[in-house]
Formats: structure tokens, sequence, C-alpha cells
């Protein structure tokens, strides 16, 4: 994703309120089958110690093998080994953004690669690297941060020079497993305990205390905003560690074990959409949908090549799991192919949550059968429920990964949405290169507030680097109170190229009462998507808008 420069001030009246955000949620309901892929299919070795995607391009680090890839979502691989240029073909994880990618080698130091896979370059303790035994990447624009055996090692000029931190900086180990940066903040998980800098790495804060899973070991670490999630070992297998949780910084730490429905307390690996959390445990993978108070575990009952899992990722509702017996994606499964939700299918969801005294809901707008084309390669985020504050900053969005914030923006964000008690704004810095769905004209003081089959492509006007104020009206296509909308947008994704996808806001009696309610991306660069589209049970529909306002009235 392209880096944000976050917006400084505001446009109009209201130019104080903020952008709103969503996280890919996967919903409650959801119930995984994994396909198990391995040698037999191209893949390195079915020891897979680490993953990550991309669209329906899978990296799998696997130990012995080499890095392999899949551009068609597991079917085939191509294996990428030391005669490409890899430090070592023991990989022990891996990170991507557009065309270069970042693995992670034992006793070979870091390989990057500026083209796919084809050639890399290594970067050893000659160039300043902690140890050339790495366990974990991760990197942001020219900064590559990576987990050592000899410390946490930073380049800010894309590996051309290193500097390395320690103990001596107040790292909590130096045998570190696993690294995450978001803004300015530096997350190492170390044997000694998390460690946490504000600085760069000049100066570090170490957790080791009770609550972070009774053990100072920590493997995995993730963090979205305040929220941190570090995945912590037990002294033996089964005993102590868990998964720890702080919603605050790290200053306090709620820790879920097996007593809470966790594989195994033993995790290797952590990730988050939201309020959804997935455990790379040693015994399977356990995901949570309420941020950790129970959980569903996933084996090889369920199609897991094996129950011991060394790491996880997710995109949308689909999962990615490393383990000892290959590289298992999980899905939810569903007998059709695609249906196109106008936001009244989430009306029925949240229904549930309203009171005995709620009004009854509008009716349902009719449904309207479309052409299933590019219906595989839709991203949905689930039906969410995020609240868009209003105040200077807002909520920001990415809608590959879900991360979502408020109080200030992040790397890689694709949608900001503010405004005060009259207006919905919508802004993108010029580094984003997203541009919103204009019906008038494209510039930005049109109409945005698209019906459901709306065709969001190519062809359409856009407005972008800037800020749009829409007043709310009585025309079709203007935002209106107690009712739901839908604005189409063009983002820049991970791999670089132009991606279409929409976002459903609903409004309660005032402007202030808004909220993020579901979105979805075409996973296909280039290719249209029309505004509701998900893929769900059944053929290609349109339900209407009218649903969801329904029970927006009922608070």
């Amino acid at each position: 994703m392209q880096s944000n420069t976050l917006k400084k001030s505001a446009v109009g009246a209201i130019a104080t309120a903020v952008i709103v955000t969503g996280v890919l949620a996967t919903p409650a309901t959801a119930s995984y089958t994994f396909t198990n892929y391995t040698t037999a299919n191209g893949l390195g070795n079915n020891s897979v110690y680490g993953v990550y995607a991309s669209g329906s391009t899978i990296y799998a680090a696997t130990f012995g093998g080499g890095l392999s890839v899949s551009s068609n979502g597991g079917t085939s691989w191509t294996n990428r080994t030391t005669a490409n240029g890899l430090g070592s073909n023991s990989v022990f994880g891996v990170y991507a953004s557009g065309s270069t990618i970042y693995a992670a080698t034992y006793g070979g130091g870091l390989s990057v690669s500026s083209d796919g896979g084809t050639s890399f370059t290594n970067y050893t303790t000659a160039n300043g690297l902690g140890n050339n035994s790495v366990r974990g990447v991760y990197a942001s624009g020219s900064t590559i941060y990576a987990a050592t055996y000899g410390g946490l090692s930073v380049s800010t000029n894309n590996g051309t020079s290193w500097t390395n931190y320690t103990t001596a900086n107040g790292l909590g180990s130096n045998y570190v497993s696993g690294v995450y940066a978001s803004g300015g903040t530096i997350y190492a998980a170390t044997d000694g305990g998390l460690s946490i800098s504000s600085d760069g790495g000049s100066t570090w804060s170490n957790r080791n205390i009770d609550g972070l899973g009774n053990d100072p070991a920590v493997f995995g670490v993730y963090a979205i905003g305040s929220t941190i999630y570090a995945a912590t070992l037990g002294e033996f297998l089964g005993s102590g560690g868990g998964l720890s949780v702080s919603s605050n910084g790290g200053t306090s730490w709620t820790n879920y074990t097996t007593t809470n429905g966790l594989g195994n307390n033993f995790v290797l690996g952590v990730y988050a959409i939201g309020s959804t959390i997935y455990a790379a445990t040693a015994g399977g993978v356990s995901v949570s949908s309420d941020g950790g108070t129970s959980w569903t575990n996933y084996t090889t009952a369920n199609g897991l090549g094996s129950n011991g899992v060394y790491g996880v990722y997710a995109i949308g509702s689909t999962i990615y799991a490393a383990t000892d017996g290959g590289l298992s994606v999980g899905v939810v499964p569903a007998p059709g192919a695609f249906a196109l939700l106008g936001v009244a299918g989430l009306a029925a969801r949240r229904r549930r949550r309203c009171t005995a005294s709620c009004a009854t809901a509008a009716a349902v707008a009719a449904v309207a059968t479309l052409a299933s084309t590019s219906a595989g390669g839709v991203i949905y985020s689930g039906p969410v429920d995020l609240v868009i504050p209003v105040d200077s900053e807002g909520r920001y969005l990415n809608l590959e990964t879900g991360v979502s914030t408020t109080g200030g923006g992040f790397d890689g964000c694709d949608f900001n949405a503010y405004g005060g008690d009259e207006y919905l704004n919508l802004w993108s810095a010029p580094s984003w290169g997203t541009g919103y769905r204009d019906l008038t004209g494209g510039a930005p003081s049109g109409y945005t507030n698209l019906q459901p089959g709306a065709v969001i492509g190519g062809a359409g006007q856009y407005f972008g680097t800037t800020a749009g104020t829409y007043p709310f009206g009585t025309d079709t296509n203007q935002w209106k109170l107690n009712s739901t909308g839908i604005v189409g947008l063009r983002f820049i994704a991970s791999d670089n190229l132009t991606h279409y996808g929409w976002v459903a806001i609903a409004f309660g009696a005032t402007a202030a009462d808004r909220r993020i309610v579901g979105y979805a991306y075409e996973s296909v660069a280039g290719a249209s998507i029309v505004a509701g589209a998900i893929p769900a049970p059944g053929a290609m529909a349109l339900l209407g808008v009218a649903g969801l306002v329904g029970t927006r009235r009922r608070r």
C-alpha cells in the first residue's frame, strides 16, 4: 500500500471532523474448511514456518525447501532457492509489498527480491545485521525490520546498512522471534518478553510480567492501534503461555488459554482483523471473533495439514496457516458463487441487536438478478459495526488488511470519511492513490451515495488527492439521515495496481450518528465491482438498502 500523508486541516464548515473506517471481520458463525498444499503441489517442503498473502498470491516460507510462491491461490507453486540468490533454503518468515519480497532465512541472512522472487539480494552480518539467522521480518516503505538471533536489526535504506538493537538498548533478549511496526512504534517478540520502542529502537520498554502468558518468552506479535497481540510460549508444551492481549498499549494484559478454548497454550504466531483474532498454536489454528473471550479451534479434522501451526495470516474470510504438514488455506464453504448486498442483508443481522422497543423495520427492496462477472474476485469484510467518531482525525481504513485506526492515520490507508452534523466528508492524501466515485462530473462537490448495483470501475468519474464535502439532501444519490449509503472508490493495493471497492455507511437521526457496516474490494486489479457486491451463498443478487435503514431507526 502507499504511504499516507495525514490531513492537517479540514474542509468547509466542519473541517475538524474525522474519517471513518472499517475492519475486515469474519462472521461469528463462520465455519472453516481447509485445503492443504504440499510438495505434491510443488511446495518446496512440507514444513512451512511462515506465510503471507496478497490477493491470489501466497508466499510460503519452507524449512529446507526455500521460498514457495503461488500466484493461483495454492494450486501450483514456484520454488525460490539459493539458486535464485536466497541466503538459505531454510526460510523462517516472509513478507511482501508489491513486487518486493523479504525472506528471513536460517543462517543465510535476510534475502530481498525486487522482482517477485526471480533474484535476491542477501544481507548479512557483513552489512550490519545482528545475526545471519533471521526469524521474522516486516517492512514499511524503505524501512526493514529483521528479528534475528542477535538482536533486532533495522534498515532505513532498503537494506544497504543496518542498525542493530540489543539488550544494551533495553531489548528483553537478543533472541528475537518476531517483529511488527506501526507508525513510530516497534514491537519485538523476544525470549525475554515483548519489547516496545516508540523512538525507532533507541530505547525499549520491556513487558515480561504476569498477564503476559506467565512466561517471558514471546514468539510473535501484532498490533492494531493501541491493541497489542502477543503469542507466548509456555515453559513446556501446554504449560503456561497463551495468547496475551493488551488494549492499552501494553500497560496491562489479558491472557487467553485453553480454558477459553485456545487449541494449545503454546502459541507461535498471531494475526488480527478487527475484533477477530487468529492464533497459530501447537494444537491447531484458533479463531476468536469476540476479541479473545471465546475461541473456535481448527485441526486436521478440518483439513489442516498438521496441528502444529507455526504461522497464520488472513485476508477477508480466508485463513492461511503455515503448518508442519504443508500450507493450509481455510475458507467458509458456500453453496453459491456470489451475492450482491445492497446493505439490506446486513439489516437482518443488525436487527438482532435491537430491544423490544425497536420500531418496525422498513421493507426490503426487490431483489434483482445480476450477471456473475468477476464474482470470484470480491473480498468482503462481513458485517461490521464501526462507529465513526466526530473529531479531527476520525477512522482510517485499509481495505485489504482490514487495519483500522482512530486518532490518526497509518501507512497503507485507503479510505477516510469524516464530517459534522450536516455533511459527509471524504479525504484522500496524494500518496494514497485513492479516488472516490462521483456521480456529477468527478469534482469534490457532487453526489457520492451510490445505489446497490452501481458499477465502480475505470469508466467512472472520480476525485482524489483532496477532500470533498457532501451535504445531506433528497436526491437519490445524496446522503440521508436514518439511511444507509455506499461509497465507491479506487485505490492502490499492495500489488501497486489500481483496485476498486465500496464502503457502506449507515446514518442515524443526525450525521454524527454514523458507522461503517460493511465493505468489499475486487482482488483482481483493474476489474470493476458493483456497489454492494459480496461473496455469499446463492446466485449474484442485489438486495435493497431499506432493510438496514429500518434497523437504524430502531435505535
